[in-house]
């Protein structure tokens, strides 16, 4: 039964449904509560590579292709920026900062050498928390006006509390996934973040970030499970030319080039997630 229903779960995420909205009673369990643990796990690390590859894919998917209704235009339309902007609030940004350090510790102690972990610790690095942090702080005192107005001591305890926080953060060494977890979720119970516009714009470095996170792993599991290749380049050197790519693309500051990638590899394989997975079936 864990095997069906995990295979059934891959499937059905990887052609971008949201079972994340299922309930089903499967031997008196809801099936949420698997679905939760299949998250957790990817969260965590635990699940295997493979596995974690899909799931961005199927992710990516949806975003580059439901379609949104925005209120502003009144209309539906599909699109990155346009799942990203109304569909995750501004605290998603801190969700998943969370989980990637918690991953990335965990992927250090395991075993540093590995590649899985050379690449992963490119994305969600301590700058970009550092930069996210700093645009929360941003965000928070363009407010300040309003809320001292109403809760002055509130608004500067909080200020001052995660100010320190922000602090501490600097000091820490580069890669100290641990103690960058704990002061970020020390950050994080300041409150600032409920003080915050929750449709306020996310922090750029953390959405550039995000944007090469999902482009690189969804890359890798076109090239190894949907047999495709880059632009201009043999299959079988697709796998290795995505990795000297994000290398050289991490040295001089532009991993989000990566989702453009992602987007030409799509049309030059005339690529269909969904379609593709029909056809292995």
């Amino acid at each position: 039964m864990k095997t069906s229903l995990s295979e059934m779960i891959k499937q059905l995420e990887e052609q971008g449904v949201d079972t994340s909205k299922f309930s089903i009673n499967i031997d008196g369990k809801d099936l949420n509560e698997f679905l939760d643990l299949a998250k957790r796990n990817v969260e965590q690390g635990t699940v295997e590579h493979k596995t974690f590859r899909r799931w961005v894919l199927a992710q990516t998917w949806k975003m580059l292709t439901e379609l949104v209704y925005d209120p502003n235009d009144r209309r539906f339309d599909a699109g990155w920026e346009r799942y990203m902007r109304l569909k995750y609030d501004y605290k998603y940004q801190f969700t998943v900062l969370m989980d990637e350090l918690k991953v990335l510790d965990k992927m250090k102690h395991r075993n540093s050498a590995s590649e899985e972990y050379t690449i992963r610790k490119l994305f969600f690095t301590q700058d970009v928390v550092l930069k996210t942090c700093q645009h929360a702080l941003a965000s928070f005192r363009k407010n300040i006006a309003y809320f001292r107005g109403y809760f002055s001591d509130t608004a500067n305890r909080i200020l001052d509390e995660a100010e320190r926080t922000y602090s501490l953060m600097i000091s820490r060494k580069r890669n100290d996934y641990h103690s960058m977890y704990v002061l970020l979720d020390g950050f994080i119970k300041t409150g600032i973040l409920n003080y915050v516009n929750n449709r306020e714009r996310k922090c750029q470095e953390w959405k550039d970030a995000y944007k090469a996170a999902g482009a690189y792993y969804s890359l890798q599991n076109m090239i190894l499970y949907h047999d495709c290749m880059l632009p201009l380049c043999a299959k079988k050197e697709s796998y290795f030319e995505l990795n000297r790519i994000t290398t050289r693309y991490s040295r001089i500051g532009e991993l989000w080039r990566l989702h453009a990638l992602m987007l030409e590899t799509i049309d030059y394989n005339d690529f269909d997630l969904v379609k593709s997975i029909c056809k292995r079936k």
